[in-house]
């Protein structure tokens, strides 16, 4: 993702492709961090209030998923964040198998619809998107990625830093100067407001 000032482009990247550039590996064939994963995992769960389970089709690849997502981003940028919500959950909630089409199709379309679903995944297999892909994949890697998520933000100084990892979202937001409104946004931003807070957005 790349955050300059107020305006936000997520960028999706393959991250097989980003740990073999950096040298590095997934937690998931990692003992010691898969252990350590496994037990916060529930922690993190009843913090987002998302119901997130490990996935019996770890490890394996994403990058069927990260090729619909960038022909949805081409294509149907309006309905991005849905549909990169609903493969989230497809791999982390449901347990469902994110390298079958059947699958992947199954949870696009339920977004999209069956015709509009049936064009990202034709559009997924060009050369044209899996090279676009591997750019943003390149790039990622260029700016310091070594996993996922990955975030390159610019502050209204102009000042760029670089942020790894769901819980570097505390500092991500101090160094935009923006409200931390913690993992359940919405919750939280009703809670200030009831007691007459004015959030900074």
């Amino acid at each position: 993702m790349r955050i300059i000032g107020d305006r936000t482009n997520d960028l999706h990247n393959d991250s097989g492709g980003v740990f073999q550039a950096a040298d590095n590996k997934s937690p998931l064939v990692n003992a010691w961090k898969n252990g350590n994963m496994l037990q916060v995992m529930p922690l993190v769960s009843r913090m987002y209030q998302i119901p997130i389970k490990r996935n019996d089709k770890f490890p394996g690849l994403t990058i069927k998923c990260m090729r619909v997502l960038t022909a949805v981003k081409r294509h149907a940028p309006d309905q991005l964040a849905a549909v990169s919500d609903g493969f989230f959950r497809m791999i982390h909630c449901e347990n469902k198998d994110f390298q079958d089409d059947a699958q992947i199709f199954a949870k696009a379309s339920s977004i999209l619809g069956h015709e509009k679903a049936q064009r990202m995944m034709e559009a997924s297999t060009t050369l044209d998107i899996k090279n676009e892909l591997s750019h943003v994949t390149k790039e990622a890697v260029q700016e310091g990625a070594f996993g996922n998520p990955w975030v390159v933000a610019t502050n209204s100084d102009g000042t760029t830093a670089r942020f790894f990892g769901e819980d570097s979202f505390e500092r991500l937001c101090y160094f935009l100067g923006k409200e931390n409104l913690g993992p359940v946004p919405h919750q939280e931003l009703q809670r200030r407001q009831s007691v007459g807070y004015a959030v900074r957005l």
